[in-house]
């Protein structure tokens, strides 16, 4: 849906496996009497015993933004060019960072993957760090992927080439290796498993190699166009 940190959640399980599934965070909303106020908590029947507390409204209103604008997307197309943008990306790093430690992680083959590919490097975490400062935001996963997310919304070809050759420039310069770059905390504070961490936004700092992406100067919402091109 590509709401950002803090969007509602959506889950989507086989009717057979839904009483089958616990939720980790119970909330009041799951309770299957959630107006008795029990001592004791009991799931809901169904689907409904995975939702947690009250629904975040102001959220689910901003959402209903990008609901309206897939609404009126080819979803055709919009996988179309999801799968292009991953080729393209998976295209430069071959041809330009091929000799600098990086692998193609993902799936070649475009109908194998989502929309993100996954690179690994034995030092991933740091490398991610330095690819956030310069406006190129992915995620990292344990032990030693990134990923990149392509939303064909808003996402261009123009921004593949710039978060390359912003990929490139981390790792031909050891960018990765200065003392600033921190190292990835021993456990996962949401999941508590060791050594796994999330890439987030860190504060943009000048980059004297001029290696900001194109993506990082545009907003969201100024970039969003309903039909993907």
């Amino acid at each position: 849906m590509n709401g950002g940190p803090g969007a509602p959640a959506y889950l989507f399980v086989a009717g057979g496996l839904q009483d089958a599934i616990q939720s980790p965070i119970a909330g009041w909303m799951g309770h299957v009497a959630p107006f008795a106020f029990e001592p004791e908590y009991r799931p809901a029947p169904g689907i409904n015993r995975q939702l947690a507390g009250s629904p975040p409204i102001l959220s689910m209103l901003a959402l209903e933004v990008a609901v309206d604008l897939w609404l009126r997307v080819d979803q055709q197309e919009a996988r179309r060019k999801s799968m292009a943008l991953g080729d393209l990306f998976i295209k430069q790093v071959d041809e330009t960072c091929r000799d600098l430690g990086v692998e193609v992680a993902s799936p070649r083959e475009a109908r194998r993957r989502g929309s993100q590919v996954s690179l690994r490097h034995k030092e991933a975490y740091r490398v991610m760090r330095a690819l956030i400062d310069r406006g190129v935001v992915g995620d990292f996963r344990a032990p030693d992927l990134l990923r990149f997310g392509f939303a064909a919304l808003y996402t261009r070809y123009v921004d593949v080439f710039d978060a390359v050759r912003c990929l490139r420039e981390v790792l031909t310069s050891r960018a990765w290796n200065r003392p600033r770059v921190r190292e990835p905390p021993t456990r996962d504070v949401m999941t508590g498993q060791a050594g796994r961490s999330s890439a987030a936004r860190l504060p943009q700092q000048p980059d004297p190699a001029g290696c900001e992406s194109a993506s990082s100067r545009r907003s969201a919402s100024s970039s969003s166009t309903a039909r993907p091109s």
